[in-house]
């Protein structure tokens, strides 16, 4: 649920921000998440989701000849390639926020004050 309410304020604010703000919005999953491997998780949908649906929107709405030209300087043709490049890059991003602010929770857990 956390992931879906993530990626949606990540469609408001991404367009406005400057690339590596999805690191920060990842990495408000990775203090909600139970365990390691969910944090990871839950980071790479966080980062590449939006990511993702905001270059198809961009592809849709009259930038198709912009993404042809940078997918064929990373070396991948067409829509196919840039969909691939922008997931796993923005994937890769998200989980290694997520990963950081879940490494920074269990690190300090016990240095928190509970009354």
């Amino acid at each position: 649920m956390n992931v879906i309410v993530i990626c949606c304020f990540s469609f408001f604010v991404l367009p406005e921000m400057p690339w590596w703000f999805v690191v920060i919005l990842a990495s408000m999953a990775g203090l909600t998440s139970k365990g390691f491997f969910t944090s990871i998780i839950n980071g790479f949908l966080c980062g590449s989701i939006p990511w993702v649906v905001i270059l198809l929107y961009r592809y849709y709405s009259g930038a198709e000849l912009l993404v042809h030209r940078v997918s064929g300087i990373i070396g991948m043709d067409g829509l196919s390639g840039a969909l691939l490049a922008t997931a796993i890059i923005g994937g890769a991003i998200g989980a290694m926020g997520a990963l950081c602010s879940y490494t920074f929770k269990i690190a300090f857990k016990d240095q928190l004050i509970r009354e």
